[in-house]
């Protein structure tokens, strides 16, 4: 008997309790109060000692919701004129109004309730069939949530016909699918086809019966069919699978009885061997079959319970790589990689099959290669795809969407991985590993977890290049290399102090601002230097153009900065109006931050250096970008793309081991 057959028939065979529930249920009713302090009310004992009602944390809670709802139609029948009819419409809109009128005092507990007993009542007591289900729905109403989810715990328990039944499980999927369609996507049928499932798998003889007419439907939706086949074959009722296998020899809906099977989550090794047989006869016969069948692979390898699995390994992921032939079959293969919880050499190895092929491209496919390893966690299988990736889409940004799949991975391993591909001599590599060091910097300066001093001297000067190369801001460049000051090596600290004051020159104050704040009282002595440096530098070849008016951009090009400043007040005037019409929350939080670009013009002897303009980020470039853009962009284009060769490094190499 089900739970709300056995509530009724409890409360009629005790007339006090219901009388008692009753009166608790007005006062809930009158007051749109469903939870009370249990100051506020006292409950009648019965009503504790029948379970109906608990007391906790001095809280009176309602325990049983079938008989409260019982209890409170009966109550809008004396107060509201309420009855449930075999015109189910009525029921619906009288819901629908109810639960606009109490949706706080604790009803949106109640409610799903409610739905389950009026589509209960209305089905045992009026006949309400639900065969033109979707004439109750109201699009997009989040009344349809409750009332979807109501007949889906209730449908093993209505008096339905068997096509009644599945001609309302298709209606509501219908109408589910046409709000999806139309972008409304608050929700999925997935619930009711499992209730469809546990139907048949309950009861073997209904399932035949329900999958014999759904399967003569010709525009049925296949996830009807496929979890009514899930159900039967779960059932392991000999009778029931005969049928199946029947409609495979005749080739019916294959692609619904196909998806069905990779249902499954549990098979013999005979079973798993006839599926394998499956793919083999009909995966090249219809185009229908494949994306069914391909699932019927991953659902195997996913087999915890199959004894002697290994036998199978080898005969799926050879049938794998040849599927991967097939540009189309990609997507969903690298998908369903993504979640095998086995198999880890043999996944990458297909992953690094599909990267090599013709038709490969990182805008279509990367995104599922990186979500491979939100599960994998493997720094070495890692490392094997994106050396891949390198090789075959060499100086291609692909950091970002693969960063935050990498949370949870083993920090030190992945920095000696970072630090792998950027002092690699390949230039893709190093490419490679200075974008995910730029995703790594992108919020805040990256310090390496991996102690940087245990590599090699010469792997510490090619870092230093490598990163300085990268012409990033001090701020994200500088601090990682920082602890490079304390190298075993001499010549390294030396290469590296010449790099800061290189870098000063670009930089300017930018440099010793990051020296300021990561240095120690050890390494005071080189913030003093590198600022002598920089003040020299900027003696000799920028403050010297102070009350020049030809080398002041702002005498010489007035009219263009003038013409760019216009242009932009508009566009900036327009996109904030823009913004403002959307009610954006854009306003609330941009702020205005000076835009620091090196080398800027100084306009007078007691002016600062002019702002270039304000924004609502702050970024700064290098001096040489700004003064030589063409030779600049042309020259570190020209370094970050070439191979480095062992004697680039032989003047380096000398020095160190002239230290030992």
């Amino acid at each position: 008997m089900d739970k709300i057959a056995k509530t009724d028939l409890e409360l009629d065979n005790n007339h006090g309790l219901f009388i008692n529930l009753k009166e608790f249920v007005s006062i809930c009713f009158h007051n749109k109060k469903y939870s009370f302090k249990i100051n506020e009310i006292t409950p009648e004992n019965i009503l504790i000692d029948n379970g109906i009602l608990t007391i906790e944390e001095n809280k009176i809670k309602i325990n049983n919701l079938y008989a409260f709802s019982k209890a409170f139609f009966d109550v809008c029948k004396e107060n509201l004129d309420f009855e449930f009819s075999s015109d189910f419409s009525s029921t619906f809109n009288f819901l629908s109004e109810i639960s606009k009128d109490s949706k706080g005092g604790g009803f949106l507990k109640i409610i799903p309730f409610l739905w389950e007993y009026a589509i209960y009542i209305s089905n045992k007591l009026h006949s309400v069939l639900f065969i033109n289900i979707s004439d109750y729905l109201i699009q997009n109403s989040h009344n349809n949530y409750f009332f979807l989810n109501a007949y889906n715990a209730q449908l093993p328990y209505l008096d339905l016909e068997n096509n009644i039944l599945i001609q309302s499980v298709l209606n509501i999927v219908n109408h589910i699918n046409k709000e999806s369609e139309a972008g409304i996507l608050n929700i999925n049928y997935n619930s009711l086809l499992n209730t469809l499932c546990t139907i048949a798998k309950s009861n073997h003889q209904k399932g035949q019966d329900l999958i014999k007419i759904a399967i003569e439907i010709e525009n049925i939706d296949l996830n009807i069919i496929s979890c009514i086949i899930e159900g039967l074959y779960s059932s392991k009722n000999t009778e029931s699978i005969g049928l199946i296998e029947n409609y495979i020899r005749k080739e019916k809906r294959l692609d619904g009885i196909f998806s069905g099977l990779a249902r499954l989550d549990d098979i013999s090794e005979a079973e798993a061997e006839k599926f394998l047989n499956y793919f083999d006869e009909y995966y090249e016969k219809n185009q229908t079959y494949k994306r069914p069948l391909i699932f019927i692979l991953f659902s195997i390898l996913n087999f915890e319970n199959l004894k002697n699995k290994t036998r199978f390994i080898d005969c799926i992921f050879s049938n794998l790589h040849k599927i991967i032939n097939d540009e189309d079959a990609v997507y969903l293969v690298l998908d369903r990689i993504s979640f095998l919880k086995q198999y880890n050499d043999e996944r990458v190895n297909i992953i690094c099959v599909i990267i090599k092929k013709d038709f490969y491209s990182n805008e279509k496919y990367l995104r599922l290669i990186a979500q491979t390893f939100w599960y994998l966690k493997d720094v070495n299988h890692l490392e094997k795809v994106l050396n891949t990736l390198s090789d075959c889409k060499p100086f291609s940004n692909i950091a970002s969407e693969f960063i935050h799949h990498l949370d949870d991975y083993n920090r030190n391993e992945l920095d000696k991985m970072f630090i792998k591909f950027i002092t690699s001599n390949k230039a893709r590599n190093r490419h490679l590993g200075i974008s995910f060091f730029n995703e790594l910097n992108s919020h805040y300066s990256y310090h390496f977890n991996y102690d940087i001093l245990k590599l090699t001297p010469l792997e510490q000067y090619k870092l230093i290049v490598s990163i300085t190369q990268n012409y990033n801001e001090p701020k994200n460049t500088l601090p990682c290399l920082i602890p490079l000051l304390d190298s075993s090596s001499s010549t390294i600290k030396e290469a590296f102090i010449c790099k800061l004051e290189e870098y000063s020159e670009n930089y300017g104050g930018h440099v010793t601002e990051v020296l300021k704040e990561n240095l120690n009282e050890n390494h005071k002595n080189i913030l003093e230097r590198v600022s002598i440096y920089m003040n020299a530098f900027y003696d000799k070849y920028v403050k010297v153009k102070y009350g020049i008016n030809e080398l002041d951009s702002y005498f010489t090009q007035r009219k263009h900065i003038e013409l760019f400043h216009k242009i932009f007040n508009k566009k900036m005037s327009n996109m904030m109006q823009d913004v403002t019409n959307d009610k954006s929350n854009f306003l609330s939080t941009v702020k205005s931050i000076r835009l620091a670009k090196g080398g800027g013009w100084k306009t007078g002897d007691n002016r600062d250096i002019s702002k270039l303009y304000s924004i609502g980020h702050s970024f700064a470039m290098p001096r040489n970008h700004l003064i030589f853009p063409n030779r600049f962009d042309i020259e570190h284009g020209i370094a970050v793309h070439t191979d480095w060769k062992d004697e680039d490094f032989k003047l380096i190499t000398d020095l160190i081991s002239y230290e030992q």
